[in-house]
């Protein structure tokens, strides 16, 4: 439980890769980079997240109610799609405020080793957590994007678009992703350079696309239904999933989830981690087995998704 814990509160973001990369060409650059205090990425969300990532000294402390800290071994070289990588060593947690830290995991002889791949551009970075051994090698949950305190107003981020999804018309339920196989279906690029992803009716689709880890944090993709008898787009509003949640536990009303700019007879695309609801069912949803990384999103109504809360397939 704590090791799950651990892997929902760790991760950051990609995009042009080796040129971000070229800023750090030995670990102690590196590691003087991520000296300092960082703060989630503020892209909307309902609620304030009010967690502060401090990286001092080799460890990584996570501030909220209580107090988490995580010891990382920072990898000696680049890997070639331009990320550094951390691994996880140990795992402290304090119960009074950070004056002492309890062992709650140590990862030096585990066949659990955690690996974190770590994504930079400017002063923003996402951590993607995954399994480096074991089972579930090589599978990530959700990354997650942090700023760097104080070098935005408010913490604030307007996404741009890295990639389109076009849905068929009328499609509703979830639709599973499997990205970056070699034998999946070709991807089209757009007049402005965007990777093009046609999601068939099934809902189920093997894709050459890159794995986008960024994108997927910063929520920088868009979505929109395609009409054959017109040709026309209709693009899909985003929701995020703190939204949903809110509005989950606090049992809103119509006229308080109108008041948060959402309605719920209005259809939203959801869309925030990988891998859900686990391999085995996904490797029986594609009827093969699946490497790699699966993104998993939803389309319904607000009210459905409220209501809603296991998977199925489009329809």
């Amino acid at each position: 439980m704590k090791r799950m814990i651990l892997l929902i509160m760790m991760a950051f973001v990609p995009g042009s890769f080796s040129s971000h990369a070229q800023q750090f060409t030995q670990k102690e650059n590196f590691e003087k980079w991520l000296e300092g205090e960082w703060v989630p990425l503020d892209i909307g969300n309902c609620q304030k997240d009010e967690r502060v990532l401090t990286f001092r000294n080799g460890y990584f402390t996570v501030s909220s109610t209580s107090l988490l800290r995580y010891a990382y071994t920072v990898s000696d070289a680049i890997q070639q799609d331009g990320y550094w990588e951390m691994y996880l060593s140990e795992a402290m947690a304090s119960g009074d405020g950070g004056q002492n830290y309890s062992e709650i995991g140590n990862f030096d002889d585990s066949h659990e080793i955690i690996r974190v791949q770590i994504y930079f551009r400017d002063d923003i970075l996402v951590l993607l957590p995954h399994k480096a051994e074991g089972i579930t090698a090589g599978q990530v949950t959700m990354p997650e994007a942090f700023v760097r305190a104080g070098s935005l107003p408010d913490s604030q981020y307007t996404p741009s678009v890295q990639s389109v999804f076009v849905i068929p018309d009328g499609f509703t339920g979830s639709a599973w992703i499997a990205m970056n196989q070699p034998k999946g279906e070709p991807f089209a690029i757009n007049n402005e350079g965007l990777p093009v992803l046609e999601l068939p009716a099934s809902g189920l689709l093997r894709s050459q696309v890159p794995i986008m880890a960024e994108a997927l944090a910063k929520r920088e993709f868009a979505f929109y239904f395609h009409t054959d008898r017109t040709g026309d787009s209709q693009p899909i509003p985003h929701i995020h999933y703190k939204c949903l949640e809110l509005f989950r536990s606090e049992g809103f009303s119509k006229e308080d989830i109108l008041n948060h700019g959402y309605h719920p007879d209005k259809v939203y695309v959801l869309h925030y981690r990988y891998d859900v609801p686990g391999r085995e069912i996904i490797n029986e949803m594609f009827g093969e087995k699946i490497e790699g990384q699966v993104m998993h999103f939803r389309v319904a109504t607000l009210k459905n998704m409220i209501e809603f809360r296991g998977f199925r397939l489009g329809r």
